[in-house]
């Protein structure tokens, strides 16, 4: 067991096969977020692959994340790619449905 002193001046009693999974976890989530999002060489989902194939060529998978997690990103992933092309479908017929309105506008001022 590892004794932690936090921040809160609260102790806590860690596992340390816990932490070095937490850490080896984190490391991950760090490199996913550098290769995903900052150097935009690979797409999150084809990130999580490469790792589930890396976790299952490796004897021992201490500090990855699961498949479990792995599948819930990539969904996530999908999620948030479908929810951003809703919002662009709405936002092309907001703007739209404003330029039938002002081309309405135009004509009544036109007549008047």
């Amino acid at each position: 067991m590892v004794k932690l002193q936090t921040a809160a001046g609260l102790d806590i009693q860690k596992n340390e096969a816990l932490t070095n999974a937490c850490k080896g976890n984190y490391d991950t989530l760090v490199l996913a977020y550098l290769r995903i999002h900052i150097l935009n060489e690979i797409t999150a989902s084809a990130f999580w692959k490469e790792q589930l194939q890396v976790s299952s060529q490796a004897t021992n998978t201490s500090g990855q994340l699961s498949l479990a997690d792995r599948l819930a990103i990539i969904q996530a992933e999908s999620n948030a790619k479908l929810a951003e092309i809703a919002r662009e479908e709405d936002k092309a017929l907001s703007i739209g449905d404003q330029k039938r309105l002002n081309s309405i506008e135009l004509k009544q001022v036109d007549r008047a």
